[in-house]
């Protein structure tokens, strides 16, 4: 179960990564 962990680390930082992105849009 450990080894899905840095997935979903990943996957919520480009998560707010675009979120930032398209605020300066």
């Amino acid at each position: 179960m450990n080894g899905d962990g840095w997935m979903t680390e990943i996957f919520l930082g480009l998560q707010n990564y675009f979120e930032l992105f398209s605020l300066f849009q």
